[in-house]
């Protein structure tokens, strides 16, 4: 009599989310090498104040994106995982739809605003004689909203697609960077190529969707121009308008931030204030994709109800998080200062300090990875968005003091207290809902 052979164990949702963020670290992994090559040319052939500068416009066309971008990919997740999983097509196709128009008007938004902001306001930004530059420059804003593609990469586990596209932008600025420290190109050139890596980033996205329309059922027959255009999934617009607001408020943070460097230190304290960020965030990026990872997963747990699992997934990632947040400070501790010096091309004194409150903050960052998705997931987005509103309002201009008595230091110390409170409201909510037994 024969056996039958042993079905195949199913995967985990940790499991899967692991192996999931493991895909795009990999994938990040090279964009972090790529990143760090292109600092290292960029800021040796522009110098300082001129790299100073180019991050300055680059930073003021991503503020203008993502203060008009809906996260679309919310929705996308939330309610399209479900209808991807019951091969509801024509619903998932609408949902599609309409995120893609969403993305589209946030873009054209963000254009309209900045290219008058930009002849405006050049004199007070830090980028003193580049308005009409600027003013080109932030046309990019049309390429950079892809977050409906994201949603569909998320829902059906095509993650290495995001990451060609990722990398196919970081690739084309590398190779601007590169070019530029051979030939000596000035400024204008480096932007034309930081533009051109976003427009190839954005086509890499259309593309890719394109393909998936081809591999999966769900999309079969996808068009853009077909009707209906709207979808009436219940609390969609409490979804995005929410999770929007949360996102652009973290995203508007950072550049803001860049952006009163500048305008209080010039170009080569917004440099140096940058330089340390992405110093103090690439050794968090093994930790940072596990939250686009979770979101899919929580997603099913919520619709499967699996309380249980919920609580287990986010206590054993927060321990793990715990543990990698040691070495990454020791590293920061010893090896900062060099690595700071190797990507700006030359040594700045008393850096230490700085490099310490930034990746501090960044460790304290880190922790919220799984409590975000976790509540966003159960309904509670609004308390996500109220405690990041109401940290961050009063840190603008704690932030604008101290940048002005204590230069990058003050700022770095701001980022650290602005962090913790930020966790804390993600913390405290989650302890009362595991306590409850969730949700």
């Amino acid at each position: 009599m024969e056996t039958q052979p042993p079905a195949p164990k199913a995967i985990t949702p940790f499991a899967r989310t692991m192996r999931n963020a493991g895909i795009l670290l990999g994938g990040s992994g090279i964009g972090a090498v790529l990143g760090f090559l292109t600092t290292v040319f960029a800021a040796r052939q522009l110098g300082l104040q001129n790299y100073g500068i180019l991050l300055l416009i680059h930073s003021f066309a991503g503020a203008l994106a993502t203060g008009t971008r809906l996260q679309t990919w919310q929705p996308m997740v939330q309610f399209g995982t479900a209808l991807y999983e019951a091969q509801e097509r024509s619903r998932f196709q609408t949902l599609l739809r309409h995120c893609l128009l969403l993305d589209g008007a946030g873009a054209m938004a963000a254009v309209v605003i900045g290219v008058p902001t930009s002849l405006l306001c050049s004199h007070y930004l830090g980028w003193g004689g580049y308005g009409k530059t600027t003013a080109l420059y932030v046309t990019c804003a049309l390429f950079m909203n892809t977050g409906a593609t994201i949603g569909v990469m998320q829902i059906t586990n095509r993650y290495k697609m995001a990451v060609i596209a990722d990398n196919m932008g970081a690739l084309i600025r590398f190779v601007g960077a590169l070019m530029g420290f051979l030939l000596h190109w000035p400024l204008t050139y480096f932007l034309i190529f930081w533009y051109f890596s976003i427009v190839t980033a954005f086509l890499a996205d259309g593309l890719l969707l394109w393909r998936l329309t081809k591999l999966i059922p769900s999309l079969e027959g996808f068009r853009l121009t077909s009707v209906p255009w709207l979808s009436r999934q219940f609390g969609f617009w409490r979804l995005l308008l929410v999770t929007s607001a949360d996102q652009a408020l973290i995203n508007l943070a950072s550049r803001v931030d860049i952006l009163i460097v500048g305008s209080l230190l010039g170009g080569a304290g917004a440099a140096l204030y940058r330089v340390a960020t992405q110093v103090s965030d690439a050794l968090m990026q093994p930790a940072i994709f596990l939250s686009p990872a979770l979101y899919p997963e929580f997603v099913r747990l919520r619709e499967q109800r699996d309380w249980a699992n919920l609580r287990r997934i986010t206590w054993r990632i927060c321990r793990l998080l715990s543990a990698f947040s040691v070495p990454v400070l020791i590293v920061m501790y010893f090896a900062g200062a060099t690595i700071l010096a190797l990507m700006l091309g030359e040594h700045i004194p008393h850096t230490r300090e700085l490099l310490l409150w930034m990746t501090a903050a960044s460790v304290i960052g880190l922790w919220t990875i799984p409590l975000e998705p976790l509540l966003i997931s159960l309904g509670r987005a609004k308390t996500v968005l109220h405690g990041r509103l109401w940290l961050l309002l009063p840190c603008l201009p704690l932030f604008y003091i101290l940048t002005r008595m204590y230069g990058v230091d003050g700022a770095a110390i701001v980022v650290f207290i602005r962090s913790t409170g930020i966790f804390m409201t993600r913390f405290v909510p989650f302890l009362i809902m595991a306590e409850a037994k969730l949700p």
